[in-house]
């Protein structure tokens, strides 16, 4: 039972309390009550002590006199509290930081990237990166971000497919040659350029469980076959059989290894011919539940660049139609149900994951944009030149090619949050 259930009992009892005595432990609830309240207006320290010094003690005072004092105090509280709320500012709603992107630096870079080349991807240490040179299909270079022009190196030839090791020393490719029937698996020693492995493949990435093994995937009797291998092509094993008849062009693990994304084309041979069409559906294919999760185009439409979001919670990829408007799309794959949109205003020149996985930075006809899955606002500072290719960086940078007058410098973008 409370302490108002004790008064209660008394009062109703065989022996009736004075009336002096409930006055006076009306009076002390009072008191007590107004000191509370007394707390939570804020006060200048002056007015509160001039306040609280007209609200009487529980010292031994006469208890009519007392009582009559303490409700004063309560009809003086009720018109403090009313005069403090009309004349107390409303209360702010909390900042919402935002972060800004301003650029941070520029460097000059060869004549094959300057003049019309695309960045494709940076190593995971963040020290070289590789670009595809200016009107060239499968040529493929590789530079050090400390040094763009004198590390520039020619890499790859005929490269359709391509990943770096999680230690950035080497990439693994697939390459067709001309008059090749099926392309080829190759290694790619950082600033070397490649050598073949000795093995038919038709897509190849590095595995997510082991840092030194390469898978691939080649086509069998109407399935895929996903084949380990080691750097130096051999102790080959069979990993994995999915049915799947359409040819691979791309293959993408989740950063957990849960899935594996397979991007194909619409027909069923392999042929050089039809490997240079383009992408027509996306199979992801669940490792554990041998599920298979298929997202397609609409007609006349193809599939671009496919990229896992660094948590591995969502897939994105470029949807490109017959006029090569392009609309970026990504999809929870194991939520399926959660999925967005991007549609540029412009052309789509590029885009990549933030390191957290909560954003998008994309580049609309030049004007860098992000699309914020949660968390903060990301704008960008724009300027007359053409920001193209944007790269994420782990520590928040964002590499990109600043276009001006049709040459293109490499800029880096620091965040600062205001």
């Amino acid at each position: 039972m409370n302490e108002y259930g004790k008064d209660d009992h008394r009062q109703t009892g065989k022996h009736q309390y004075p009336d002096t005595l409930t006055d006076q432990v009306l009076g002390e609830r009072i008191s007590s009550f107004l000191q509370e309240q007394a707390e939570h207006v804020q006060f200048t320290p002056r007015q509160r002590e001039q306040f609280l010094r007209q609200i009487p003690s529980h010292g031994k005072k006469k208890p009519r006199v007392f009582l009559a004092a303490a409700c004063a105090c309560a009809t003086l509280l009720v018109l403090v509290l009313t005069f403090h709320m009309y004349l107390s500012p409303p209360p702010q709603p909390g900042i919402q930081h935002q972060i800004q992107y301003t650029a941070l630096k520029e460097m000059n870079v060869s004549a094959e990237l300057a003049k019309g080349g695309q960045l494709i991807s940076v190593d995971p240490t963040e020290q070289r990166v590789i670009y595809q040179a200016a009107n060239q299909s499968g040529v493929f270079y590789m530079m050090s971000m400390n040094d763009p022009i004198g590390s520039n190196t020619l890499v790859m030839r005929y490269a359709q497919d391509m990943a770096w090791s999680s230690d950035g020393s080497a990439l693994v490719a697939t390459v067709a040659p001309e008059g090749s029937l099926s392309p080829l698996l190759a290694l790619v020693p950082s600033g070397q350029y490649m050598h073949l492995l000795g093995h038919n493949a038709l897509a190849a990435t590095w595995s997510p469980q082991d840092k030194q093994e390469i898978t691939y995937t080649i086509q069998d009797h109407g399935q895929i076959q996903l084949w380990g291998t080691d750097i130096h092509g051999q102790a080959n094993r069979l990993l994995a059989t999915m049915p799947v008849s359409l040819p691979v062009k791309h293959m993408f693990w989740s950063p957990d290894g849960q899935y594996l994304a397979l991007a194909v084309t619409a027909t069923e041979t392999t042929t050089h011919v039809l490997l240079n069409q383009p992408v027509q559906a996306i199979y992801v294919v669940g490792m554990q539940t041998h599920s298979i999760q298929t997202f397609t185009t609409p007609a006349n439409s193809h599939i671009g660049k496919v990229e896992w979001s660094p948590d591995g919670k969502n897939l994105a990829f470029e949807e490109i139609d017959k006029n090569s408007k392009s609309l970026l799309r990504a999809v929870a794959v194991a939520k399926p149900a959660n999925h967005f949109a991007i549609s540029p205003q412009h052309q789509l020149l590029g885009w990549s994951w933030s390191p957290d996985g909560r954003a998008l930075a994309y580049s609309d006809g030049g004007m860098m944009q992000a699309h914020i899955l949660y968390g903060q606002a990301i704008n960008f500072s724009q300027s007359k030149a053409r920001l193209v290719s944007p790269l994420w960086l782990k520590n928040g940078n964002i590499l990109c090619m600043d276009i001006n007058q049709d040459t293109g410098t490499l800029a880096l973008l620091s965040p600062h949050t205001r």
